[in-house]
């Protein structure tokens, strides 16, 4: 081996040193710093939407549970008496603890919703809204229903909002999205 060849040599093994340290290098460098942020990311904010959204999820059950509830008494009970004062009088009490923690939920998990979940919760809020003005205005004497509200009050529209906006909420907590997350 010669002296040239050495040097050639030597250059060439500096040559890649150089190449390997001045780009080889950042690069990998960049993607495992990229990989170790996502991970970050996901361990950090995972746990926080899915308590969010599990919040929401019982949350939304509480409210549909109270809202079926007394829909279903409002409808069987005779025009007057105690019993339809003392229903009317805790339907007025019960509403605001039924209906601020699901309202609470919606907030805190609006984040984290897809459109279409956000349309569904939307359509249920409504459908919710509008079968407790029905069940406040049954329960007064007749006396004193607004015209134009329907008085008995449509439990099959309230039922398949509630029924879409559970299935969209599972679907944001299925496994198949959780591993989109991941991804």
């Amino acid at each position: 081996m010669t002296f040239t060849d050495t040097l050639l040599a030597a250059i060439v093994g500096a040559s890649v040193a150089l190449i390997t340290e001045l780009l080889v290098k950042p690069f990998f460098e960049f993607r495992t710093r990229r990989s170790e942020e996502r991970r970050w990311y996901f361990d950090h904010f995972f746990p926080l939407r899915m308590e969010r959204l599990t919040a929401l999820h019982a949350a939304l059950i509480e409210w549909w549970r109270f809202v079926n509830r007394f829909s279903s008494l409002a409808s069987t009970v005779p025009n007057n008496g105690e019993f339809r004062t003392a229903l009317a009088l805790s339907f007025e009490n019960h509403v605001d603890e039924h209906q601020k923690p699901f309202d609470t939920a919606v907030a805190h998990a609006d984040l984290y919703l897809n459109e279409s979940a956000r349309a569904k919760i939307k359509e249920f809020q409504e459908e919710a809204f509008i079968a407790m003005m029905q069940i406040k205005y049954i329960l007064t004497p007749p006396a004193a229903w607004p015209d134009g509200l329907a008085h008995e009050i449509d439990r099959k529209i309230l039922e398949d909002s509630f029924v879409n906006a559970v299935k969209e909420l599972a679907s944001l907590l299925s496994p198949q999205e959780l591993h989109k997350l991941k991804a």
